[in-house]
C-alpha cells in the first residue's frame, strides 16, 4: 500500500516542492508520517480506554484496516519528504559535489530498504508495535532538527512549468541552463 500511493502521488509532490519550495512540504510529509506512525503504534498495542484504564481491544479486521490506511498515509508524507529532500540536496550543493551528495542520500534510502525489514522483524518479535514506536521517536527527533535548522530563506531558483518538469530534473536542468548561459556571457 505504501509503495503504491508513493508512487501515484510524486508528481503532486514535485509540483508543490516547486510551488512552495522544499522546506515547507519536507516538514509537512515529516508530521504526516509521524502521525500515520502513531495511528500503527495505537492501533498495534491498543487505545487506553480513559474511564477503567485498561486497553480497548480492537478486532483483528479493524487492526489490519488501520493499518492499511496508516501506510498510505505514510507513502503520501514520503512522496512529500523524497522530493523535498532531493530538492533541497540540490538547492544547497554545489553543482561540483551535488551528484556526490545526492548518490550519499540514495545510500542512505538503499540502507533503509536493506536493513528496516530485518531491524524491525528483531523489534518485533519483542513486541508487535516497537518498530513503529521506534520510528516515530526517530520522526521527533527529525522534525526538531528541522524547525531548529538554520537553512530558512531557501528559494527555488527555477519555475518548472518553464520546463515542463518535476522538481529535481527542473533544478538539474536549470543549473545546465546557467552554466550554458555562463558560457554565452564568456564567449
Amino acid at each position: 500500500a505504501k509503495p503504491v500511493s508513493q508512487i501515484l502521488v510524486n508528481p503532486c509532490a514535485g509540483t508543490l516542492v516547486d510551488k512552495y519550495g522544499p522546506l515547507r512540504p519536507l516538514l509537512m510529509g515529516s508530521v504526516v508520517c509521524l502521525l500515520a506512525t502513531g495511528a500503527i503504534v495505537f492501533s498495534l498495542f491498543g487505545i487506553t480506554a480513559p474511564s477503567t484504564g485498561f486497553p480497548i481491544p480492537l478486532n483483528d479486521t479493524s487492526r489490519f484496516i488501520s493499518v492499511v490506511v496508516a501506510r498510505v498515509v505514510q507513502g503520501i508524507a514520503s512522496a512529500f519528504t523524497n522530493s523535498s529532500a532531493f530538492t533541497l540536496i540540490v538547492q544547497t550543493h554545489h553543482a561540483d559535489v551535488r551528484g556526490s551528495a545526492v548518490g550519499i542520500a540514495s545510500i542512505g534510502i538503499a540502507l533503509g530498504v536493506l536493513l528496516g525489514p530485518p531491524v524491525a522483524g528483531l523489534l518485533g518479535s519483542v513486541q508487535p508495535w516497537l518498530p513503529f514506536g521506534v520510528l516515530s521517536l526517530l520522526l521527533v527527533g527529525n522534525i526538531a532538527m528541522q524547525l531548529c535548522t538554520s537553512v530558512k530563506n531557501i528559494q527555488p531558483r527555477y519555475r518548472s512549468s518553464r520546463l515542463g518538469r518535476g522538481s529535481l530534473d527542473a533544478a538539474l536542468l536549470s543549473s545546465e541552463m546557467d552554466r550554458d548561459e555562463q558560457y554565452r556571457y564568456a564567449v
